[in-house]
């Protein structure tokens, strides 16, 4: 019986995730000038998406994924030119609260 190619192609979707997220921070560091980390200290206040870079990481779920790529989506800089990353959902922008720096949108 001839053996499936469709185990070989499969990805698990928390892997496909992790791709994406990594994708997203990786473009938007290199924007800033900053390695990952940094960013993420820096623009968002916290390191936990850095667990998207270890396959090993226990803190990581869809959950956390989505709120960490809101994060980022707030923070992208619509009117520098930078393109999102094609082929991954952007989060709408959140248009009450910014998490970056706490302001309310109108205040800015």
């Amino acid at each position: 019986m001839p053996q499936s190619t469709h185990a070989a192609e499969y990805v698990p979707e928390a892997e496909r995730l992790r791709c994406n997220l990594r994708t997203v921070i990786d473009k938007i560091a290199a924007h800033y000038g900053l390695n990952q980390r940094s960013y993420l200290v820096m623009r968002l206040g916290t390191n936990g998406p850095q667990c998207a870079y270890n396959p090993l990481a226990v803190r990581y779920n869809a959950d956390s994924h989505d709120h960490w790529m809101s994060l980022i989506s707030d923070d992208w800089p619509d009117d520098a030119g930078l393109e999102w990353p094609a082929g991954i959902p952007r989060p709408p922008k959140n248009s009450v609260d910014n998490p970056i720096d706490g302001r309310k949108s109108e205040e800015k």
